[in-house]
């Protein structure tokens, strides 16, 4: 009986598992959750575009400079803040944040009440990868933990 018991638990718990994490570059599991995958700050090391009537891709890759970057932060109470450096001068510009779809994507949400969703490809405790479409282009976004 006691088996049977704890076979059960394992069960929900890897089927709860295992459906937390479709995305489509993964992880196949995950024992953090979502938002704690998301909240974090992070690096956009890599930026892959799609031209969306050509098809024609172009890969642009980001180095990381001590006195150059920009890094995006997500707060666990929804804040989403973009920090800017370059030429000696710190920006930095605050919006919010949520899941939509079913956590399948994040929602940005703009001080002038604008949105913009981005497509969750990947989300990793050290790595995300989003997708945002718009008329003309559809912008891979890789980023790494900070």
């Amino acid at each position: 009986m006691r088996t049977t018991y704890l076979l059960s638990l394992l069960s929900i718990f890897l089927f709860i598992s295992l459906e937390s994490c479709k995305y489509e570059e993964g992880p196949a599991i995950s024992l953090r959750t979502k938002k704690s995958r998301v909240v974090n700050d992070w690096f956009l090391y890599e930026i892959i575009t799609t031209e969306a009537s050509t098809g024609k891709k172009e890969v642009e890759t980001i180095s990381y400079k001590e006195d150059e970057y920009v890094m995006h932060s997500y707060s666990k109470n929804g804040d989403y803040t973009t920090t800017d450096k370059y030429g000696g001068k710190t920006y930095t510009k605050s919006y919010r944040w949520e899941f939509t779809d079913k956590k399948k994507k994040l929602k940005h949400i703009y001080q002038n009440g604008e949105t913009e969703s981005a497509e969750i490809l990947k989300l990793k405790n050290d790595e995300m990868w989003l997708k945002v479409i718009d008329d003309y282009f559809e912008y891979e976004l890789h980023f790494r933990e900070f």
